[in-house]
């Protein structure tokens, strides 16, 4: 693939490159740095210039927006440096014929790991896709074509494709946050790739009662608390955290930017409040419907309509705030020890004890447990009928009783 978009038979071996062309790449590079070390929130056209060593106005020629900018960078850089990985991997592991080819499998798996530049600047990409509509469109275009290539020949084979993609984009996107072991996490994953190759038998998905899931954000309680949290939640979902102020927040409460501080010191402590607050009551929420409808149907088919619950269309501001907290916490290490100890919390609530006493291999499993989840939240917007794909073929595999 020629990333740079050069058409380079028209270039006179020995001439020298020039400044635009030069400069393209300079800032191409430098776009991906800056994702990679300060994400979304740092990123413009200053740092970028500053990184690129470039003017301001070198970059405001070429881009009409930041949106503009990951486009490019995503296009140039990130197709060929970490999606052309991914799909090497998952092809890997479901074109395999014999035992032997699953060590080759595990080391592209492997590899995808080692977070690269161009890997965080990737995954910050894929993540912007839940509040950018502009980036959203262009990555659909590169993810669909893999959901679709000729490879990728039944429904069934596309289920499969489908899942082992969300379920390595949302362990990396856990992963990226997280201290973890990564031996331990890769081998484990491995091992449930490798189950979920062979499909299982093909049963429809039972239709069920998740209406759950789309209520509010917060629990209303009648206060000016409450709503402030609500409002910073709809004002994340919609234009994502770096573009939401707490101006917004306010009028969204019908309230006052006054009021909010007397309640909240800042936007990012409202923010992880709200968050909190939802990740403790959904929790418990989620457990109680997915342990009925792993005693009716088994624990791989409640897999699968978790999945298909989780990709409905109206569900795109839920799903907006679980990438922003995921995203966020990359760039804030306390970030997910909080989320960590809410789950605990939550945990601890439902009956389950010992919770103190979790280690490296609990660690791995629960991280495990979720991150197809947070996947299927990135996917759901990049396909928008990933929803009807017969998602148990493979979660009756990998989700065994």
């Amino acid at each position: 693939m020629n990333i740079s978009g050069i058409n380079s038979a028209a270039k006179v071996p020995g001439s020298p490159v020039p400044n635009r062309i030069r400069n393209n790449g300079i800032v191409r590079d430098a776009t991906v740095r800056t994702l990679a070390l300060v994400g979304l929130e740092g990123t413009n056209f200053n740092s970028v210039s500053i990184d690129a060593k470039l003017s301001n106005s070198v970059l405001r020629k070429r881009f009409a927006d930041i949106d503009a900018l990951l486009i490019d960078a995503w296009r140039n850089r990130c197709v060929e440096g970490f999606l052309k990985s991914l799909n090497m991997t998952i092809l890997s592991y479901l074109l395999s014929e014999q035992e032997s080819d699953h060590e080759r499998s595990k080391s592209l798996l492997n590899n995808l790991f080692e977070l690269t530049d161009v890997q965080r600047a990737a995954l910050e990409i894929l993540a912007v896709t839940a509040t950018h509509d502009p980036v959203s469109d262009a990555v659909e275009i590169d993810v669909k074509k893999l959901f679709n290539q000729p490879l990728v020949a039944s429904a069934i084979m596309k289920a499969q494709y489908v899942y082992f993609f969300q379920f390595i984009i949302g362990t990396l996107f856990h992963f990226r946050g997280q201290v973890i072991d990564r031996d331990l996490l890769v081998a484990r994953l491995h091992q449930l790739l490798v189950e979920g190759i062979q499909p299982a038998e093909l049963v429809p998905v039972p239709e069920v009662d998740a209406s759950y899931i789309r209520g509010k954000f917060v629990s209303p309680k009648q206060s000016i608390h409450h709503e402030l949290m609500n409002a910073c939640l709809t004002c994340v979902a919609e234009h994502g955290f770096a573009a939401t102020t707490t101006k917004m927040i306010a009028k969204e409460a019908l309230s006052s930017e006054g009021k909010l501080f007397a309640y909240f010191p800042s936007k990012i402590a409202i923010f992880l409040d709200a968050m909190a607050f939802q990740i403790e009551n959904g929790f418990l929420v989620n457990f109680e419907q997915i342990s009925n409808w792993t005693e009716l149907y088994g624990i791989g088919v409640s897999a699968a309509i978790l999945t298909r619950e989780y990709q409905h269309p109206d569900l795109d501001l839920e799903r907006a705030l679980q990438i922003e907290y995921v995203r966020l916490s990359w760039h804030r290490p306390d970030m997910f020890d909080k989320r960590l100890k809410h789950v605990k919390k939550a945990l601890t609530d439902i009956g389950v004890e010992k919770i103190e006493e979790i280690g490296p291999e609990q660690d791995v499993e629960l991280m495990l447990a979720i991150s197809a989840s947070i996947g299927a939240c990135v996917v759901a917007k990049l396909d928008r009928g990933a929803l009807n794909l017969p998602y148990v073929v493979v979660t009756q595999k990998i989700y065994r009783q």
